[in-house]
């Protein structure tokens, strides 16, 4: 059973589900949460005892014959192969995977969940990569031989023959296809091929298994995934381990208890205020490093507010998601916020935490500008800047804060809105 919603969405809770109307049982609906829970991520939540709420993450999560998709709510994109091309887009941009025009021009026209296009995408690619030929390298072993080959292993061997047997304690190298890197790239196809199950491409799926024969289904750990890097022999594999990488990113709470556990339960999702977040902050280093600021996002710009008096303990952390430099001086912060703004109130439904932290921004860092990005809707009429303030008596001495939108649904001017919105220049 596969149901299509958006994130922020409502599912219904029936006593018998039905993909038609997106509307779970109860079994279904109590599984989807406990996924959640026990991934220490909220998916799903009750909303009384007849409907559950999505939350703000977008991805995929299978559980028993359940397998949803949740995709970000765009306005303006009314198609789901059009929020999924999008969706792709920002991946690829804040993921640093490089994606083909003729594979965006796929995702438009499938009608797939959003994972097993990823999938699809990457045993094609896979498939590439194995006909031009798996790495090999040397790898250590240790074995008992009746010849000495490469190194003697002169502890092992006086036990040998203190028992009298024959064989040589050896440890050599020798060429092999089981690598960490292809033990990484088979591990995302063993993934891709449970995504895939029943369609077309399993027969790709076999046919990748049979020639990577000599691979072992063991996957790395996460620690030793996160450090592989490709070199100048193999260095055309690197989108290949992005995207590999990308696929094991999966959580699945069953397996993280025992290596038997059911391979068939896995979440694959990003929460929309940081994916949002960083989006826009890959964007704001992609336009404006050229124009020579110095685009610092969160993680380089955290600092305290205040310190303790009496144990002068450092207090209430400062992170904001850019700050940029002019000069090696600070010169604005920006704020990232996945909210829907609302045309009919006065202050379009900003609320007060946001610009008071705004301000703190400011006076910490010294600077008379920031600037609140939030995503465009139609009602809003046309996106970039759409409230300005002037804020007396906070150091420097004025600071002017300014919201502005960007508009999702055509990625293709987000750069020009974000430039035009965080420095008043055209992008």
């Amino acid at each position: 059973m596969s149901i299509t919603v958006f994130e922020q969405s409502s599912l219904s809770i029936r006593s018998r589900s039905n993909e038609e109307t997106s509307s779970l049982d109860t079994a279904q609906a109590l599984a989807l949460v406990d996924v959640g829970e026990r991934m220490g991520t909220r998916i799903a939540a009750w909303q009384g005892p007849q409907s559950l709420r999505i939350q703000q993450f977008v991805g995929v999560v299978r559980t028993g014959d359940l397998h949803l998709e949740i995709l970000p709510k765009i306005d303006g994109l009314p198609e789901p192969a059009q929020v999924r091309r999008n969706l792709l887009a920002m991946l690829a941009s804040t993921e640093d995977l490089e994606v083909r025009g003729s594979e965006m021009v796929r995702f438009l026209e499938s009608s797939e969940p959003f994972f097993c296009a990823l999938a699809r995408l990457y045993c094609h690619r896979l498939l590439e990569a194995v006909r031009r030929g798996l790495r090999q390298e040397y790898v250590l072993h240790q074995d008992l031989l009746p010849h000495i080959r490469g190194k003697v292993q002169w502890p092992s061997q006086a036990k040998l023959q203190a028992t009298g047997r024959l064989e040589i304690a050896c440890a050599f190298d020798e060429r092999s296809e089981d690598t960490a890197l292809n033990r990484t790239l088979k591990a995302a196809l063993l993934t891709a091929g449970r995504m895939l199950e029943g369609s077309r491409t399993i027969n790709v799926v076999t046919e990748l298994r049979h020639a990577m024969d000599g691979v072992a289904d063991a996957c790395p750990p996460a620690d030793t995934r996160a450090h592989l890097r490709t070199d100048r022999m193999n260095r055309h594999l690197e989108p290949l381990l992005v995207l590999a990488k990308l696929i094991l990113g999966n959580r699945n709470p069953d397996l993280g208890r025992s290596a038997d556990g059911n391979r068939n339960t896995y979440a694959l999702v990003w929460d929309m205020n940081v994916l949002f977040e960083e989006y826009v902050g890959r964007l704001a280093q992609e336009r404006l490093q050229p124009k020579g600021f110095q685009v610092v996002l969160q993680k380089g710009a955290s600092t305290y507010l205040a310190q303790e008096a009496a144990s002068g303990r450092k207090a209430f952390l400062l992170k904001p998601d850019i700050l940029l430099r002019l000069e090696r001086k600070p010169w604005l912060v920006a704020d990232t916020k996945w909210k829907r703004l609302d045309s009919r109130q006065a202050n379009l439904g900003v609320s007060e935490a946001d610009i008071y932290q705004m301000l703190a921004y400011a006076h910490h860092f010294g600077v008379d500008q920031a600037v609140l990005v939030y995503p465009h809707h139609p009602a809003l009429g046309l996106p970039g800047l759409k409230r300005e303030f002037f804020i007396q008596g906070t150091a420097p001495q004025q600071v002017r804060v300014r919201i502005v939108t960007l508009d999702l649904a055509g990625l293709e001017n987000v750069p020009e809105q974000l430039v035009q919105g965080l420095t008043g220049e055209s992008g």
